[in-house]
Formats: C-alpha cells, sequence, structure tokens
C-alpha cells in the first residue's frame, strides 16, 4: 500500500511525460548520421505496467519530436534500463522512493534529409548520394555553361528534383560511361 506522498509522486511523473525533452548525441549543432537521439524517464517498482507502457510511449514520442524537428530517419528505439551507479545513470530525484530506474529510449540516426519537402527526390537522397549528384550535376553544367559560375548546393537540389529520379539515373549511367572510355 503507498501513502499519499506516493500517490502524488506517481502521478507528477505520469503528468510529466508529456514534457520528455529527448537529448541528441553529438556535439554538433545538427544532427548527423550515427549520431543517437536519447530520452529518459524515471520510474520505479511501485509504478503500475500500464504507467510503464506510458512512459515508453512518452519517451517514442519525444524521440519522434526531435526526428521531425531535424528532418532525420531514425532506426527503430532500443530500451535499457538503468539502475543508479550504472554507468551514465545520475542519481535519482531525492524524493524517489522504491527502487528506482531510468527508462532510457535510444534510436540511432539512419539519416538526414535535407529541409525540403519528403516528396522531392533530393530529400530521399542519403548525404553521400546528394552529394555525388550535385558533383554530376555541377559537371554536366559547367560542360553545357563554361561562362556561367558552378551551381550552388541548392541549384543542384532543384535541378535534381526538376529531373527527378529518371534523369538522376541518366546522369549516373552518362558519368560511368565518360570514365569507361
Amino acid at each position: 500500500m503507498t501513502d499519499r506522498r506516493d500517490e502524488d509522486l506517481h502521478k507528477l511523473e505520469v503528468d510529466a511525460i508529456d514534457e520528455v525533452e529527448p537529448l541528441i548525441g553529438g556535439a554538433a549543432a545538427k544532427p548527423v548520421e550515427r549520431d543517437k537521439i536519447e530520452a529518459a524517464l524515471w520510474f520505479n517498482n511501485l509504478m503500475r505496467e500500464t504507467d510503464y507502457e506510458n512512459a515508453k510511449e512518452g519517451i517514442r514520442r519525444a524521440i519522434a519530436r526531435a526526428a521531425q524537428q531535424h528532418s532525420l530517419i531514425l532506426a527503430p528505439v532500443e530500451w535499457t534500463e538503468l539502475t543508479p551507479g550504472d554507468d551514465r545513470c545520475p542519481d535519482p530525484p531525492k524524493e524517489w522512493t522504491g527502487q528506482p530506474r531510468l527508462l532510457l529510449g535510444t534510436a540511432p540516426v539512419k539519416r538526414v534529409t535535407s529541409a525540403y519537402a519528403k516528396s522531392r527526390f533530393s530529400a530521399q537522397l542519403t548525404v553521400e548520394e546528394r552529394e555525388h549528384l550535385r558533383s554530376l550535376t555541377r559537371q554536366h553544367y559547367a560542360v553545357l555553361y563554361p561562362e556561367l559560375p558552378l551551381l550552388t548546393d541548392a541549384q543542384c537540389d532543384q535541378y535534381i528534383d526538376d529531373s527527378g529520379k529518371r534523369a538522376a539515373d541518366r546522369q549516373l549511367e552518362q558519368a560511368i560511361d565518360d570514365r569507361i572510355h
């Protein structure tokens, strides 16, 4: 049986689930591939199973918000339970009773998409693919218009998006043929 203080603490923790703020791994201001998005909540042995599942859902939502905010494609969330004293586990709040544990959700960044609309072809490319197609677009443009300055990344992306996958495939085939001959 829990006392009133435990019930209030329990309610506070469950209500705080929507306020979970994710932590983005890596020192860079913008997330990059192989960074990890993490969010965590404290729980203890006094919580009900539904509270535990609600905590997981709150962590999932926080990670999803971070992914949307930074245009990220993430791997599935991996779950870890840490106890005080474990590596990377801070001390629990002093008011916690029972056996506190930290539920940690971690989702590795698989891909960083561009700020363009998701329906655009360039937004569906990996960073390496996009850079390669930009390079090919610049080379082709320089051959056609040698008197003009090189294209910017945004201009290359616009050409790639306007031309779509078919044109990008043709440019790649042409570049391969040029290297063979």
